[in-house]
């Protein structure tokens, strides 16, 4: 699934759509057949909430969460053969394309889209503005679930995926397998900026360019995820990989206490 820095880079790349109408709709899944309410409409506003994208148009909203391998990227018309959904802008030679392998994309359009979707139950943003640990630690209190998994829970912190909650988790030397409740102030505090810290590394990495490396490897900002066995970047011990709450998870036993 996408994490926050991919979606928040989607939404930068969509924003020059904005002040602008939609001229065309070309619809290749019949499951993205709602898409057909955005002819015609100017896009005035687009933000991200978590992992989900919101566009607000003339009179009605639009909500895309990418899910597992979607992508919203410009592509010259007739390209992205195998793209779910195309549209066309007035004023720019490029499509905007709903890239999207695995087919399993949501989108919603309609004057209540941003319900549909549940938004309005997801938890703060952990970004560009870090939390405080009292808020993290008022969050997650009585939680004893591994605060690696905790961290996932979009109810109590939106945008966090299992990449951004492992490398959060190395950056503050805090054992993924901990309880979340037994975490203190100080340990919350370091949670909030090392998750700020890792957003703010994976988008530094790939600048206003597509954020590949997650999706296709390579290259990347990662400090610990995908880097099973090999050493740690802080003391050199090989890194431990392990399941957590059903997803893959990587530590260091000796600095993540």
């Amino acid at each position: 699934m996408p994490e926050l820095p991919e979606v928040e880079l989607m939404r930068r790349a969509l924003s020059r759509g904005v002040g602008r109408r939609i001229v065309s709709v070309e619809i290749a899944d019949p499951k993205l057949a709602v898409a057909e309410g955005l002819a015609a409409q100017r896009v005035e506003a687009v933000s991200r909430r978590g992992k989900t994208l919101l566009l607000r148009c003339d009179d009605l909203s639009a909500t895309i969460h990418p899910r597992m391998s979607g992508r919203l990227l410009w592509r010259a018309v007739g390209g992205s053969p195998r793209a779910r959904l195309r549209l066309g802008f007035e004023g720019i030679a490029e499509q905007l394309v709903f890239d999207d392998p695995r087919r399993l994309g949501v989108l919603q359009v309609g004057p209540s889209a941003a319900l549909a979707l549940g938004l309005d139950r997801l938890g703060p943003e952990p970004w560009p503005t870090p939390l405080s640990g009292d808020a993290l630690a008022e969050r997650f209190l009585g939680d004893r679930r591994p605060v690696k998994v905790a961290l996932l829970d979009q109810a109590r912190l939106a945008g966090v995926g299992n990449i951004g909650a492992t490398e959060a988790c190395w950056r503050a030397g805090i054992d993924p397998r901990r309880p979340a409740d037994t975490l203190d102030l100080g340990a919350w505090s370091a949670l909030s900026l090392a998750v700020v810290a890792w957003i703010e590394a994976a988008i530094a990495e790939v600048g206003e360019g597509e954020l590949e490396l997650i999706h296709a490897g390579g290259s990347s900002p990662f400090l610990a995820y995908g880097r099973a066995q090999r050493p740690c970047l802080r003391c050199g011990d090989a890194l431990v990989a392990e399941r957590l709450g059903g997803r893959g998870t990587v530590r260091c036993a000796r600095c993540q206490v």
